[in-house]
This record gives structure tokens, sequence and C-alpha cells, in this order.
């Protein structure tokens, strides 16, 4: 296998550092850390080349988040700057070396591939094959041994920088195991651990029918014995080789349906999973107002009809009608993509209204909902935005207010200012 060395000089390249920043502020060019370290770019970025050329550049300690959707997980996350701009300079280099030794069927976090590729492969499969086992490994980030990782990136790199570079990511949890959920790094670190299935699978088991998103992988046979003695070998293997157990493996026909990638692909039909389509459905209601010039999603009739479902990065296969028809009682829809980000989740600090009055706030989100107290106001307006780089919620029955962003509803996210007017709260 080659190794590639003399890598270290590409990663520090200013054009390099600059082209990561740019990557690295895609989609946060609102947050004040964007603002802070954008004032003054060029010695900002001369400073974090100067760092990883000195070596004085150490990973920052993180700061932890718990979510809970779909499961509960803890997000590490580290700053901007120097952190995830240094990530993005190594990635911008490492990448193309990494991606070359994967093979076609596995569809995580790669150029061309993704959800939408990944699903479109299991139909093919699903039409082929008469049975599939489906594997899925315990607890994967947290259980990516940091020594079998980093004996997997020296054996495609020797540059001693890079490796120094790559040794202080890897390292910089305590306790020997974890890629943490959050770091750019980590998804590819992932691909990298999991390469080594990837090829058992492909190369030792020589099995045709294949395909693996993250943790999540497939494979497809018309012999259900030969399935289950792979399952033994697979297991085998994680647990020797990559220090890894399955946490649910299934061998079963295809009739049955295979639950992947956010969908149930059966050989003459493709369905919605139904928790996805129970928590859209949960959710549809808020995001019927809310919307850029007050313009319902539901509105209008000239929608396609059965809508297209775009989970992330293009149009995947139809919905069954009936799905669909359950979810918005007999109304045409947009696009799922068109609503999915406003239907984030609205949390943060509580605070009081008349706490933020005359002060200029960044609006992350909003939503109308009914008044659980309808002696008060029948409406309920929350309202998400970013003071001193926290996040703030509050919640108001203030009808000139949700008039307001009824009305003129803007883009997410903007400045604005609340103010009151006698007794009477205002937007500007």
């Amino acid at each position: 296998m080659k190794r590639h060395g003399n890598l270290y000089d590409r990663i520090v390249n200013e054009d390099n550092l600059r082209l990561a920043f740019v990557k690295a502020r895609r989609g946060k060019s609102w947050q004040s850390a964007v603002k802070r370290v954008e004032r003054h770019l060029e010695k900002n970025l001369a400073d974090l080349r100067q760092s990883l050329v000195d070596k004085t550049f150490c990973t920052s300690a993180y700061r932890l988040k718990i979510i809970h959707e779909p499961k509960t997980r803890t997000i590490y996350r580290l700053p901007l700057y120097p952190d995830r701009i240094v990530q993005h300079a190594l990635m911008n280099v490492i990448e193309p070396i990494w991606d070359a030794m994967f093979i076609p069927n596995s569809y995580a976090c790669r150029q061309g591939k993704g959800l939408h590729a990944g699903s479109r492969r299991t139909m093919e499969l699903v039409r082929k094959y008469r049975y599939c086992l489906k594997g899925d490994i315990s607890k994967f980030y947290p259980s990516i041994d940091h020594d079998i990782l980093f004996d997997l990136v020296q054996r495609k790199i020797k540059c001693r920088d890079t490796l120094w570079l790559l040794n202080d990511i890897i390292y910089s949890l305590p306790g020997g195991k974890n890629a943490p959920i959050g770091n750019y790094t980590s998804q590819w670190f992932g691909n990298l651990y999991l390469n080594e299935l990837d090829r058992f699978v492909k190369h030792t088991l020589r099995v045709r029918g294949y395909v693996r998103y993250c943790d999540d992988f497939c494979l497809f046979h018309d012999d259900k014995k030969f399935l289950h003695a792979a399952l033994n070998h697979i297991r085998s293997f994680l647990a020797k080789q990559l220090r890894l157990r399955l946490s649910k493996e299934d061998v079963f026909p295809v009739s049955r349906g295979v639950d992947f990638l956010g969908y149930r692909h059966f050989p003459k039909y493709l369905l919605l999973r139904k928790s996805t389509a129970k928590r859209v459905k949960a959710r549809l209601p808020g995001c019927r107002i809310c919307w850029p010039g007050g313009n319902s999603p539901w509105s209008s009739s000239a929608l396609p009809w059965p809508p297209p479902w775009d989970g992330s990065s293009g149009p995947t296969p139809t919905t069954s009608r009936g799905a669909w028809g359950s979810m918005s009682s007999g109304t045409p829809a947009r696009r799922f993509s068109d609503f999915a980000e406003d239907d984030r989740p609205l949390a943060g600090e509580k605070v009081k209204i008349d706490s933020i009055l005359n002060q200029e706030i960044l609006v992350t989100g909003y939503r109308v909902n009914e008044s659980k107290f309808k002696n008060n106001s029948p409406r309920c307006l929350t309202v998400q935005f970013m003071k001193d780089e926290a996040q703030h919620v509050i919640f108001t029955g203030s009808a000139v207010l949700i008039n307001q962003l009824e009305k003129y509803g803007k883009e997410i996210p903007f400045l604005a200012t609340i103010r009151k007017i006698e007794r009477y709260y205002t937007l500007s």
C-alpha cells in the first residue's frame, strides 16, 4: 500500500487555511464567533499558520451538548478558531487520499454519495436478492479505539508533521476511546475505521450485495445459511480487529421490507419509515405559519401531488399517497426540505420579554401554537434568539407581535428589536 508524505506544507498553506475558514463558516456567517474572526481575518490566519508551523497548536477543550432527537447523544463542540479551521485544512489534503481507499458501497460523508444514493443502491439489492442481513454497531463513535485508529492512519500517511497533527486530534479526549461526534474529522475517522469491515466483507467473505452508511450495514444473498455464517464471522472480526460489537442484527427475507436510511425498502415500492412519519406529523401544526412573506406551504392548491420527499441532498422516490395524506389531512404540501429546517425544536434559556426590550437580538426561530391558557390569549408565540453568544427563548401571547410575524415573516435568522408602546409589544 502506497504511503503519502510531504503533506504538511499543503495543509499550512495560506490559501488552504483561507479555504478551510470559508468551509468552516458555511451556514454560520451570522454567528458572533465568525464575525470576530473575520474582523482580523488575515492576522488570525497568519497566527494560526505560525502555531501549526511551530507545533504549538493544541486542540481546545470540548464543550458538551446533549441532544435527544432522534436518540440521546453527546455532542462535542470546538471553537471555530482555531480548531474547526484546522480540521477543515487537514481534511482538504487528506480527504482525497482516504476516499480513494474506500469501496464504492460506502455511502456516508462522501462526495457524490449520501442517503439517497445509498437508498437507490439498497433498492437494487432488494430487487436482486431474497434475504438480507442488517447490522448496527453499538455506540460506534464512542467505541473507536485511539490506538487502532492511529495505526490505520499510519498505514496510508508517513508525513511526520501531519501525523503529529492527527495524533493531537485523535488523542484529544482521554480514555483511549471515542471519536467525538461534532468534530469534522470524526466522520472521516469513522469511515476509515469501518473500511476494515468493508474490505473484510467484500474480499474475505466475498459478498457482492453489500451497502454501509456510517455504522449501519446490510448484506444481501439468496442463501439464508450463508448470511447466518457471515454474521458469525463479522461478530468475530469486529471483536478481535476493531474492538467493536453489534447492538442489532437480523437475517430476514427482503419481502418483509428493509428498514434502512430512513426508508422501508420493498421489492416493488418504497415507504417512509413509520417513526419518521410520526415525528413529521407531530410537528406539522407548528409549521403552518411563520413563513417568509406569510405564505403558508399549505395555501397553494397548485403544488404537485403526491409530494416528493427530500431528506438531504436531492429528490427521492415518492412515498405512498396514503402516508402523506394522513399527515397533511389531504392538504397538498411543499417538499419536505422546505420546512424541515424551520421545524427544528425551539430551545434555550427562558427569559422574560421585558428583559430584552429595546435591545437588538438575532432571531433564529419562531413559532405560533395554540395557547395552553385559553383565558389569556388563544395563541402563544415562541421566539428563539441569540444574545451575548447564548441562546434564549421567550413566550408571549402578544397579538400584535403574532400578527407582525405572520404578515411580514422574515427569513431566519434576522436582527430585530422588541419595543413596548403603551401596553403593546411591537417588532422593529
